[in-house]
């Protein structure tokens, strides 16, 4: 379990309850809530452990792979460079703000596929996670986004493309915008538009050979997982 691995990190960096505290910012009562069984460690923290430990997250995540790492550069992808494309949740690009390149922030993206086709199985156990360093203002706002990769092209007319990075802020309430969401266990990255009257949310895709299906906000088989806040492109 990850709270276990995080017994294990403390023990070998030898410090204390109340030093960890000291390390995330948080009282000594709250760290120990992370060592409990149940309890899985904020994204945020995370990022500390990787910035001032140099922690294997998918060690801490998974369970596998050294506890450190031996290079960080070797697990930590800087994507602020020339052949990367940014893209805001409507499609629009972004342009890296060279007087920001010192305000970078770490995304952890996951070995989890999003259909914008037919439908990506949800893999319960995440396995082979990395990180991406990105500027803070292209995800302004959002304290807990994480990467998923997307593979189909019936979102490619608003320029979201097989194999791109999709950022998702995690949340379950739906306005319109592009989401993540599961349908019978199969996750899509779609649009979706939500009407009030009648609780109908249309679901709709950026390509001319999908069709615009009509759902149920109130349906079991559907589950919000996170709303879209922007995509990277690597060319």
């Amino acid at each position: 379990m990850q709270s276990n691995r995080l017994k294990l990190l403390r023990n070998s960096l030898k410090l204390s309850q109340k030093d960890m505290g000291k390390l995330f910012d948080v009282s000594q009562t709250t760290y120990s809530y992370y060592e409990k069984e149940d309890v899985t460690l904020p994204d945020k923290l995370k990022d500390i452990l990787l910035d001032k430990c140099n922690i294997n997250l998918n060690w801490l995540i998974t369970g596998k792979g050294s506890m450190y790492l031996d290079n960080q550069d070797n697990y930590v992808e800087d994507v602020t460079n020339e052949n990367t494309v940014f893209r805001n949740a409507k499609g629009h690009e972004l342009s890296i703000n060279k007087n920001n390149t010192d305000k970078i922030i770490n995304v952890t993206v996951y070995n989890q596929f999003v259909s914008a086709g037919k439908g990506e199985n949800w893999l319960s156990d995440l396995e082979d996670t990395y990180v991406i360093k990105l500027p803070d203002y292209f995800i302004k706002g959002c304290k807990n986004a994480i990467g998923l990769k997307v593979r189909g092209d019936s979102m490619k007319d608003i320029f979201l493309n097989n194999g791109d990075i999709v950022l998702m802020d995690k949340t379950d309430t739906i306005v319109d915008g592009m989401y993540i969401l599961s349908i019978d266990n199969e996750l899509y990255v779609k649009t979706l538009e939500y009407e009030p009257i009648g609780r109908v949310v249309r679901v709709i895709s950026h390509n001319k050979n999908f069709k615009t299906i009509e759902v149920s906000a109130d349906d079991e088989r559907i589950t919000i997982l996170g709303k879209v806040v922007g995509w990277i492109h690597k060319a």
